[in-house]
């Protein structure tokens, strides 16, 4: 919150993607790793970074300007929910009925979280939810990415591209740099080197070893955290019903993935009787 105060959107998506590239290539270089990959996978983790980091990243900004901290997180949970309709949709999966039973009790949530007041404008919302999705498509679609070449090395392709995508924001970053506050600037520094550097890189790490399914499990932490930073940080309270949209969205995501890994068990067993190697873990 301190960070937004100082920076604004782009500029602040231009000055994170720098840092953490900037970060990793220093790690990339320290691990003996090197940073050559063919052309056409370094232009996919480009595109796909756009969607799960900066594009993302953008819409978390402007969504939780409008809406109270319990509520974003809660709404991001969600992105389990879209990285399995994702996998389904591109691997041509069938879901289970009680996966759609999560999916409409989580979206449920999202409606009690509406009308609880948490929100100052509808747009936070609807963007928000678009976060949850690309957030949700991008642990997907960077999985074959991460199987071939170094976390590091494909998170370092997928962050750089942001700072060209937003570079319309530098003008106004050199405003706002002489303004910026200390606080702001470790904000600025704690985004791009702890959660953009190692966050995104640990996150394709999991991906890579513990699937997708696994790793997506750690979003439930989410909202319970932040509401416990934002009510000791900044004596931010949740309203009555948003306790209740909170419990039904994490509830509604637990149904939604509770029956993941036999999916991908009997999946993963069909592909190998036909002698292929499964493409991605749900």
């Amino acid at each position: 919150m301190a960070t937004e105060s100082s920076f604004s959107s782009a500029p602040l998506i231009v000055l994170r993607s720098i840092l953490a590239g900037i970060t990793l290539y220093i790690f990339i270089k320290l691990f003996g790793l090197t940073i050559k990959i063919p052309l056409k996978d370094a232009l996919l983790a480009g595109l796909v970074g756009q969607l799960g980091i900066s594009s993302y990243q953008w819409l978390i900004y402007e969504g939780q300007r409008v809406t109270s901290a319990g509520t974003a997180s809660t709404i991001i949970n969600t992105a389990p929910i879209f990285a399995f309709l994702g996998a389904a949709f591109i691997w041509k999966e069938k879901i289970p009925l009680i996966k759609w039973v999560g999916v409409f009790i989580a979206f449920f949530g999202i409606y009690l979280l509406g009308i609880s007041g948490s929100a100052q404008e509808l747009y936070g919302l609807v963007f928000l939810i678009i976060s949850a999705i690309a957030l949700g498509f991008y642990s997907v679609l960077i999985k074959p990415l991460v199987n071939k070449h170094p976390p590091l090395v494909v998170t370092f392709y997928a962050t750089i591209p942001g700072a060209i995508i937003f570079s319309p924001g530098i003008p106004q970053l050199l405003r706002e740099i002489p303004e910026a506050s200390t606080v702001g600037w470790l904000g600025v520094l704690g985004l791009s080197i702890i959660v953009s550097g190692f966050g995104y890189t640990a996150n394709s790490y999991a991906v890579n070893y513990l699937g997708v399914s696994k790793t997506v499990i750690v979003y439930y932490l989410v909202p319970p955290v932040a509401i416990i930073y934002t009510a000791i940080l900044f004596q931010e309270y949740p309203l009555p019903l948003e306790y209740l949209g909170v419990f039904v969205v994490i509830f509604g995501v637990v149904l939604a993935r509770g029956f993941t890994n036999l999916k991908l068990n009997d999946w993963t067993l069909r592909v190998k009787r036909k002698g292929k190697k499964p493409a991605s873990d749900l």
